[in-house]
């Protein structure tokens, strides 16, 4: 199989926050799950074809296994989060611009209350 030249996104490093609570297993934080609070900065690494590869293979398997989950557009990303490297939906981090008009959210509707 021929290998596609990795995009200019592909191969930048871009700072992303998660967009819900998530739960993972920590390295040096027990072997239990541990919760993520939502707008925990991470960041995207530079992707390598084999990790490319990998965030497609797993969309697809992950398609036909959570098809009410996610919008048919949704695939798996990777990120670096608490310092390990997590595949996860795209729907579930959030940009630079994403994470300020939700912040801008919860400030509004903090007002609209008090």
């Amino acid at each position: 199989m021929r290998q596609q030249n990795l995009t200019k996104v592909d191969l930048a490093r871009i700072d992303l926050w998660t967009a819900r609570d998530m739960q993972f297993v920590v390295k040096g934080r027990g072997r239990y799950g541990v919760t993520i609070p939502r707008f925990t900065k991470c960041h995207k690494p530079r992707y390598t074809h084999k990790m490319k590869q990998r965030c497609l293979d797993m969309s697809q398997k992950w398609w036909a296994n959570l098809l009410d989950d996610h919008s048919e557009d949704d695939r798996v990303i990777c990120i670096v989060l608490e310092g390990s490297e997590r595949f996860v939906w795209r729907s579930d981090v959030l940009t630079q611009n994403e994470y300020d008009a939700a912040r801008e959210a919860d400030r509004a509707a903090l007002a609209a209350l008090g």
